[in-house]
């Protein structure tokens, strides 16, 4: 039998109610009708009844079963397509840190590479290290510079056979020499709190200015020349000191580094037996 229509069920509805507003009008002034009437109501309200049950579940809002099946099926396409855009955005963050890492190795093709994921961090506020997926397996040693595509972000100072240690630029115990690109000025930059980075020994007569750029010197034989390193966001200068000093942000957030590059053919230089003081002649 075919289903009445929302109207149909809304009319036998209200001429139900018109009925049964009718038998508590008469009440017992007219048992006869009543019962005559409560007789043929009776089947009647059974029918409607049937019709409408079946559009209903148990505990649901009231909304027809196929309607509340779409809206599931709707729910759960609108939770895959949520997780899929998430995945595709993840997918792309990595391409484009895999595209900027690619590009600095092309600009730098003298030296080998291998690029390695950060896997943990230092607690500590001040930020001093981090962890990578590549050990001595994967051809890692001590003294490998590390860099990220902003720049220079410190060096391996231990290795497992499948992760390393490196200690960040902003270490305080870290120090790389560096050259300031515009006036050629030479000096050392060192860490110098929570990312922060600090510039020694200037001399007096240096022309230094906040946004001049930074790189590695070379000096020393610890780091490769001509790595970016900071740039100048300050410079003190007082009368009575025999330096000048700058304070330097460098390009990289080390809170949020994800991607490195590791420099495997560079050897540092070890200059201490030609700077060791030599001891004074015996008479």
């Amino acid at each position: 039998m075919r289903r009445f229509s929302f109207l149909g069920r809304f009319s036998l509805g209200l001429l139900l109610l018109a009925a049964a507003v009718l038998l508590l009008a008469l009440g017992q002034r007219a048992g006869g009708l009543r019962a005559a009437l409560t007789r043929v109501l009776t089947p009647l309200q059974q029918f409607v009844a049937q019709q409408t049950l079946p559009l209903r579940q148990p505990g649901s809002s009231g909304a027809p079963a196929p309607v509340l099946t779409q809206v599931a099926e709707l729910q759960e396409r609108v939770s895959s397509l949520q997780g899929e855009v998430t995945r595709l955005r993840e997918s792309e963050s990595q391409r484009l840190l895999l595209a900027q890492l690619l590009k600095l190795a092309r600009s730098n093709p003298e030296y080998s590479y291998l690029a390695a994921q950060v896997i943990g961090r230092d607690v500590s506020p001040y930020l001093q290290y981090v962890l990578v997926d590549r050990g001595r397996a994967d051809g890692l040693l001590p003294d490998m510079p590390v860099l990220a595509a902003d720049g220079l972000v410190g060096i391996v100072t231990e290795a497992t056979a499948s992760a390393a240690k490196v200690l960040l630029i902003t270490d305080p115990t870290l120090v790389v020499n560096v050259r300031v690109q515009r006036s050629r000025v030479e000096g050392q930059l060192r860490g110098s709190g929570p990312g922060l980075l600090r510039l020694d020994f200037l001399p007096m007569e240096a022309q230094l200015e906040a946004g001049d750029q930074l790189v590695t010197s070379g000096i020393g034989g610890k780091f490769p020349p001509n790595l970016q390193a900071g740039t100048i966001t300050s410079v003190r200068r007082r009368d009575y000191d025999v330096f000048q000093e700058a304070d330097v942000q460098s390009a990289i957030n080390f809170s949020n580094l994800e991607l490195v590059l590791i420099i495997t053919n560079f050897t540092p230089l070890d200059l201490a037996p030609l700077l060791a003081t030599p001891a004074p002649a015996t008479p």
